[in-house]
């Protein structure tokens, strides 16, 4: 048996409108995806714009359009940022006193504990925080493991020559 593709055509066509489409129209997964999560929403969710409409992106606009100023989460986390701010350039200082010859391991030790001290501060500083965000956390988190590392690398010898 041949099939030709007018036959095909026809066939798919069929099979469009007995589903409920309209031939020539393309359904798409995008409307099945969209239909299937609305159902599955409650029905005080699905009056929120999805995050492709342009109501959501407007949402989104309007809430950057806040001036940090107004918002008390930053005004009251700034000294906690510096703390961070200067963590991470000492991080930077650690690593350049890594790297030069006339700088002792004594004095990179130093600057690592000092580097150890700021992320406390930084941490007591952020569970003073009503609402800390949690990447903060995980960032502190991140950088107390890397100052542990380098502690037990020093004490261990690695940076001997």
């Amino acid at each position: 048996m041949k099939i030709h593709p007018d036959q095909l055509k026809a066939l798919q066509d069929l099979e469009k409108t007995q589903k409920g489409g309209k031939p020539g129209q393309a359904g798409g997964f995008e409307e099945l995806l969209q239909n299937s999560i609305d159902q599955d929403r409650p029905a005080s969710e699905q009056t929120q714009p999805s995050p492709g409409s342009q109501a959501y992106a407007s949402q989104i606009h309007a809430a950057m359009q806040t001036s940090p100023a107004q918002s008390p989460a930053t005004v009251s986390g700034a000294p906690l940022m510096e703390d961070i701010d200067q963590v991470l350039q000492q991080w930077e200082n650690y690593s350049h006193q890594l790297g030069s010859p006339t700088t002792t391991l004594r004095e990179t030790y130093a600057t690592l504990q000092g580097i150890q001290r700021d992320l406390q501060s930084a941490r007591q500083k952020l569970s003073e925080l009503d609402k800390a965000p949690h990447q903060l956390a995980s960032l502190l988190n991140e950088l107390e493991v890397m100052v542990q590392t380098e502690e037990i690398k020093i004490n261990r010898g690695d940076y001997l020559a």
